[in-house]
């Protein structure tokens, strides 16, 4: 049998070259002649985000449902049960703890739009191509890099019990940022751009009323920038845990949680 064919792109698919039993079988398009000469079938992921390299992340499966989540990142994602899902399977058998403990792997895979296992619609899910390995007794902690207060975008997630959806009622997407620059901060939810200077130590964080633009806003937005100055007006101090910053008041209550942008 020949070696599998790494991955190769088409209109925007993932396609996964597999050795076939059964001499050259392409889709109409594919141009590798690796592909060609090898034969060939092609599994058209559709990943919303195309990143075929390892990853890791904790993994916790009960009940027929397993999710990732990414250390990378933060992020959660259900596991699709294709692939090397039962490669997947055995080893979390073999080396977690206990049935629905968390237990940390390096997976080789993207994220793929597959129906919800509750309700209609689509989610992103994690589609293994590989199990590179796990280890037992393991977090996410020691791999990742806390983001830094100064010089980096953070998007707003959260403005109290509000959450911040980008949409198409927004011009902008909604963030704040402090750069080092003369200590001025610029923020929107969307719509007017608001900035002013700010004050800050490892404990503390203040921001002054500053300038902003003065476009009329179509809802939510008019409303969401009133509770974005409420939150900047209020904030006394501030935590960061991995790529999320929460803003908080002069109680350490929470106003608004953010998230690195380019996480």
């Amino acid at each position: 049998m020949s070696q599998s064919q790494p991955l190769a792109f088409a209109a925007g698919a993932l396609l996964l070259l597999l050795p076939s039993m059964s001499g050259p079988a392409f889709a109409a398009g594919t141009t590798d002649p690796a592909a060609q000469s090898a034969g060939a079938v092609e599994l058209k992921l559709q990943p919303a985000t195309v990143r075929a390299r390892a990853h890791e992340g904790m993994v916790t499966y009960m009940a027929d449902a397993a999710i990732f989540e990414d250390c990378r990142t933060g992020r959660h994602y259900p596991i699709a049960m294709e692939g090397e899902f039962p490669a997947l399977q055995k080893s979390y058998r073999e080396n977690a703890s206990k049935p629905g403990a968390a237990l940390r792997m390096t997976l080789e895979g993207v994220t793929v739009q597959r129906d919800k296992m509750e309700g209609g619609g689509k989610e992103l899910s994690f589609f293994v191509l590989a199990v590179a390995g796990a280890t037992p007794g393991a977090d996410c902690k020691e791999l990742v890099q806390p983001q830094t207060l100064i010089g980096t975008e953070w998007s707003i997630q959260k403005i109290g019990a509000m959450e911040i959806k980008p949409g198409a009622h927004q011009q902008k997407l909604p963030f704040v940022k402090l750069t080092a620059n003369n200590d001025w901060y610029e923020a929107t939810v969307g719509c007017n751009g608001m900035g002013g200077k700010y004050r800050w130590s490892p404990q503390t964080l203040e921001f002054e009323q500053g300038v902003s633009t003065l476009m009329a806003c179509r809802p939510p937005i008019h409303q969401w920038e009133q509770a974005m100055r409420q939150v900047l007006r209020r904030t006394k101090s501030w935590h960061i845990n991995g790529f999320v910053l929460t803003l908080l008041d002069h109680n350490a209550e929470p106003l608004a949680v953010l998230r690195a942008s380019n996480r």
